[in-house]
C-alpha cells in the first residue's frame, strides 16, 4: 500500500490513487455502492470520513488514470 498509494494499513482511501502515478492500482467497487446517492471513504487517515456525490466519485476514478470496474459482491 505504501509503495503505490503512500498511505498505512487502516487509512487505505480512493484519495491515495494520487499517487499511483504509474497507474499500477486497479479499484474493484460492489456495484451496489454505487446506487447510493453518495460514497463515503476515509481521507487517507483513518480518524476522518469524507463523502462525495457517487457521480463525482465516479469522475474522480477516471480522472485517475486507473483502472476500475463494478462488480456483484
Amino acid at each position: 500500500m505504501w509503495t503505490y498509494l503512500k498511505l498505512l494499513p487502516g487509512s487505505v482511501s480512493p484519495f491515495g490513487l494520487i499517487h499511483d502515478t504509474g497507474h499500477v492500482v486497479k479499484v474493484l467497487l460492489d456495484q451496489e455502492i454505487l446506487s447510493y446517492d453518495y460514497i463515503n471513504f476515509h481521507p487517507n487517515v483513518n480518524t476522518g470520513n469524507s463523502f462525495a456525490e457517487c457521480e463525482d466519485f465516479i469522475k474522480f476514478l477516471e480522472a485517475s488514470g486507473n483502472a476500475w470496474e463494478k462488480l456483484e459482491l
